[in-house]
C-alpha cells in the first residue's frame, strides 16, 4: 500500500494537538492519521489561512517521534494561491533538514496543472487517489 489517509479523512478527525504540556487547538488543519511513522494532514479551501497557520506551528510538534513521511492531502483545495505554495515549500524544505519525505495526496487536476507549469511538480511527491 502506498499509505494513503482518505479513507479516514472525516473519520479521525481531531482538533486538538497534543504536545508535551498541553493540548494546542488546530483549528485549520485536519489531522487524519498517525501511524507507522507517516503522519497524513489535510488543508481545505474553507479554512486555508488557519490550515497553513496550524502547519507552520505545529510542524515540530507533527514531526516528533520519528515520523519519516509527512503527506499533505491537498483534496479540498481548488485553487493553490501564492500563500499556500510559499508555506508548502517551507514545510518542504524544514522536513528535508530533518529527513523526512512531504507528499501532496490527491491534488486536483487544476493543482496538478499549476504544480507543473511552475515546476513544483518536481519538487514535491505526489500521490493521487488512484494510485
Amino acid at each position: 500500500s502506498a499509505g494513503q489517509c482518505w479513507w479516514t479523512a472525516r473519520i479521525h478527525h481531531d482538533p486538538w494537538f497534543r504536545n508535551e504540556r498541553r493540548r494546542i487547538p488546530m483549528t485549520g488543519l485536519s489531522l487524519l492519521s498517525r501511524a507507522d511513522q507517516r503522519v497524513c494532514v489535510a488543508l481545505s479551501d474553507d479554512r486555508m489561512a488557519q490550515g497553513l497557520n496550524d502547519l507552520r506551528w505545529h510542524l515540530p510538534t507533527l514531526l516528533a517521534g520519528g515520523t519519516n513521511t509527512l503527506v499533505i492531502d491537498v483534496s479540498g483545495v481548488a485553487r493553490l494561491s501564492s500563500t499556500c505554495v510559499a508555506t508548502l515549500l517551507w514545510v518542504k524544505r524544514s522536513c528535508q533538514s530533518r529527513r523526512v519525505r512531504v507528499v501532496l495526496a490527491d491534488p486536483s487536476e487544476r493543482t496538478l496543472e499549476v504544480l507543473t507549469r511552475t515546476g513544483l511538480g518536481s519538487v514535491f511527491e505526489i500521490e493521487s487517489r488512484e494510485s
